[in-house]
C-alpha cells in the first residue's frame, strides 16, 4: 500500500496495515459524524464524549503510519509522538482543545470527575475546532493499493454532499465568515466538581462569543456582566456525590 501526495510523509506500507488502518481512519470518521450531530443538538457533553474518542482514533491511525502501535485512551503522548513525526501536523492542532478533550472523558462516570475539575464546552467554537481537527487529520490520509485509490468514508461523503458532514461545517464550506458563525446564539455548558465533591452544572444560551480559539474554561461568571456575552437562559443544578 502506497501513502500519496501525504504532508506527514510519503511511503510505502505493509498489505498487512490495510484492514486496521481502514478501521482506525473510519472508526474515527463515524465518531466524529457523531459528535457533530450531538453538538448540532445541542447535547455538549455527549459531543465532546463522541469527539475524544474521534481525535484519539485519528491520532492511532496517524502513529500507525509511523510504525507505531498505541493502547489507551486519549493521552499527551500520542501528540507528543505525532511531533516527532510531523511537527507541521501537530502545529496544526490546537493543543487547548485537546486539553478539552482529554478532560472530557472523565465525565463518563461521576466516580471518575475529581474533584476541581472544570470543563467549559461552547457550542459553535467547538464545532468549528472540531470539524478544522478532523479536515486536519484526514488530508494526510491518501493510499493507493496497485495503483488504485482507496477513499475513506470522510472523502466519500464529502463527494456525496452528505449533510451530516457538511451541515454548518465552516471549514469545509465557508459560508459565512468564521466569526460571525461563532458569534451566533448558540448553546453553552460549564460543569465543575468542586473541593467538597459537589457538581455543579451551568447551561445557557449565549451569543458575541470571541473567535480567540481559545478553550480555557473561564465559567459563567465571566461570561456574565465581564464580558459582551449575552446569557439569554440560565440554569443551575448541583449534584451532591
Amino acid at each position: 500500500m502506497e501513502q500519496t501526495d501525504n504532508p506527514i510523509l510519503r511511503r510505502t506500507l505493509s498489505s498487512d496495515l490495510i484492514p486496521e488502518l481502514n478501521w482506525w481512519i473510519n472508526s474515527a470518521y463515524l465518531d466524529y459524524r457523531a459528535a457533530r450531530t450531538l453538538i448540532l443538538n445541542g447535547e455538549l457533553l455527549q459531543a465532546a464524549i463522541f469527539a475524544n474518542t474521534a481525535v484519539e482514533k485519528y491520532a492511532k491511525a496517524t502513529l500507525l503510519v509511523k510504525g507505531d502501535r498505541v493502547h489507551g485512551h486519549l493521552k499527551k503522548g500520542m501528540f507528543r509522538g505525532i511531533k516527532n513525526f510531523c511537527e507541521d501536523h501537530f502545529d496544526s492542532l490546537n493543543m487547548e482543545f485537546m486539553d478539552l478533550l482529554q478532560k472530557s472523558y472523565f465525565t463518563r462516570y461521576f466516580e471518575d470527575i475529581p474533584n476541581g475539575f472544570h470543563i467549559e464546552i461552547i457550542q459553535n467554537k467547538f464545532l468549528v475546532e472540531l470539524d478544522n481537527t478532523a479536515y486536519q487529520f484526514n488530508q494526510r490520509f491518501h493510499f493507493k493499493v496497485e495503483g488504485k485509490v482507496i477513499k475513506t468514508m470522510y472523502v466519500e461523503d464529502f463527494e456525496d454532499r452528505n449533510p451530516a458532514l457538511l451541515y454548518k461545517n465552516f471549514i469545509l464550506t465557508r459560508k459565512e465568515k468564521r466569526s460571525e458563525f461563532i458569534a451566533q446564539i448558540q448553546h453553552y455548558l460549564d460543569l465543575k466538581k468542586d473541593e467538597n465533591g459537589d457538581i455543579v452544572l451551568y447551561t445557557a444560551r449565549i451569543g458575541g462569543v470571541p473567535d480567540d480559539s481559545r478553550f480555557t474554561p473561564l465559567g459563567i461568571d465571566h461570561l456574565d456582566g465581564k464580558t459582551p456575552l449575552e446569557i439569554f437562559k440560565e440554569q443551575k443544578t448541583t449534584n451532591k456525590k
